[in-house]
């Protein structure tokens, strides 16, 4: 996978850029994306998938280093070493273990003074990642993302984004039971093996708009639309199925009821091309999906969400069947102590296939536990699980597929922060699928050590006398 990667233009632009030898080693790169690579900053939404500017953090509120323009910079690297037992996902006694390095540096850069209400930013981001029992798995990542919040009255937000990412699948997921990927063969009547032996690599393009009003009632009016393209550049016996195009337009209405409490009523449309058919036409389609509900704040000690609904998936081939189900996105936190936060959410859905079936209903289910011991020190305890149904009745699946998976998931993690610029994390996950198609079935544990130098990484230079 390495070798693919270094043969692409943008990365041998980086490496010429550096002045660096065309054909380095893995940890060379590694040292070169710490140098050259931008970041993206995410953070998990309160209500399902949020657009960019609620994902990631706005860095630029705090502390940075300064520059020329009234730019500021703000870096920060993610070291981790981990242990993984199955990294391939594979059931029983075919699972092999490796340990695995994984390095992250990211910058952002935020342009504020410029602009009267408005907020400029870019981000890149790397993630590189070095199997030590497994080369043929390590890979490069980049995300670039830049955007642009403007506020021109205390009414009116707007918001636009464009990312851009090189990034991979690792063998084992997305649809692949460990290193094999299972394809319908309309001749034998029946799915067959394709042994993939690196990741699947991609390329990813998106756009994303958004306006937000405030009406003078307190009600609030809230409009998206997003555009992405994803296209892969390897296995291409597996994923030239998978490359698409996507588009989602979002409407959503808050109506105030109390100063901390209200409804919502919203609705998305969201329309999947696929660039490939199958041997039962496309996988194209268009989905609904209409939702009532609530938010509150009411008090310190409680706050959360509920939206319920009905969703629709409706396929350009007439092939494949149509289908609706109830759908629900519902979370709630509960902070008994101050420093002590209990998490619990719940959703349902439509998926895309990921190659078995023409889509998945997902049910999700999960409960995390956040608390501080101490201003340094905190821990972090959850639990998940999900069940995904896959649906297809249709020539090209022999009749029907009929495969369930249970995923079951836990996790623990410390962390000590002893200075405001580094902290140290030590962590724990364990993953139990079971599944009615066995070679999808698995356990898997990890155990991690990390090492993160954050945002006020300038605290550290300024101790030893550079005044930034």
């Amino acid at each position: 996978m390495l070798n693919n990667i270094k043969n692409r233009l943008f990365y041998r632009a980086v490496l010429g850029a550096l002045g660096c030898a065309p054909r380095p080693s893995l940890m060379a790169a590694c040292a070169i994306c710490t140098a050259a690579s931008f970041v993206v900053l995410p953070t998990q939404a309160e209500e399902g998938a949020a657009p960019p500017a609620e994902e990631k953090d706005r860095p630029w509120e705090k502390e940075g280093l300064s520059a020329w323009g009234g730019i500021r910079f703000y870096p920060s690297i993610d070291y981790v070493v981990y242990y993984d037992n199955n990294i391939l996902s594979e059931e029983g006694a075919k699972k092999g273990g490796s340990y695995v390095i994984g390095l992250s540096p990211q910058i952002s850069a935020g342009i504020g003074e410029a602009f009267e209400e408005g907020q400029l930013g870019a981000h890149i981001k790397a993630d590189v990642g070095s199997y030590l029992d497994s080369n043929d798995d390590n890979y490069i990542d980049i995300t670039t993302l830049l955007d642009y919040d403007w506020e021109p009255t205390e009414s009116l937000a707007l918001y636009a984004g464009f990312q851009y990412i090189w990034g991979h699948e690792a063998r084992g997921t997305e649809g692949m039971a460990g290193s094999q990927a299972w394809l319908w063969d309309q001749g034998q009547g029946a799915y067959v093996p394709v042994e993939l032996r690196e990741p699947s690599e991609f390329e990813e393009w998106g756009v994303i708009a958004r306006v937000r009003y405030d009406l003078s009632s307190g009600d609030q009016v809230s409009l998206e639309g997003r555009h992405e393209d994803r296209g892969y550049t390897n296995n291409r016996d597996w994923t030239r199925y998978r490359d698409y195009t996507a588009n989602r337009g979002a409407l959503s209405f808050a109506h105030r009821l109390a100063p901390n409490t209200a409804m919502t009523l919203s609705g998305s449309v969201n329309q999947y091309d696929y660039a490939a058919e199958g041997a039962a036409g496309n996988l194209d389609s268009t989905q609904y999906d209409l939702m009532v509900g609530a938010k509150w704040d009411i008090t310190y000690q409680t706050d959360g969400f509920a939206k319920l609904g009905w969703g629709w998936k409706e396929f350009d081939s007439r092939a494949r069947e149509d289908a609706s189900a109830f759908v629900w996105e519902v979370g709630v936190n509960w902070r008994p102590l101050s420093y002590s936060t209990v998490t619990a959410k719940t959703s349902q859905g439509f998926e895309e296939s990921d190659g078995h079936g023409d889509y998945a209903k997902v049910s999700r289910v999960s409960l995390d536990w956040n608390h501080e011991w101490y201003s340094f020190v905190s821990s972090s305890l959850g639990v998940a699980y999900s069940q995904s149904d896959w649906a297809g009745s249709n020539r090209e699946f022999g009749g029907g597929v009929n495969r369930q998976d249970d995923l079951l998931e836990y996790y623990a993690r410390l962390t000590y922060q002893p200075w405001k610029w580094l902290g140290f994390g030590l962590g724990w996950r364990h993953t139990e699928r079971d599944s009615n198609w066995d070679q999808y079935s698995y356990d898997d544990d990890v155990y991690e050590l990390r090492i993160k130098a954050g945002l006020s990484l300038l605290d550290a230079v300024r101790s030893i006398g550079f005044n930034l």
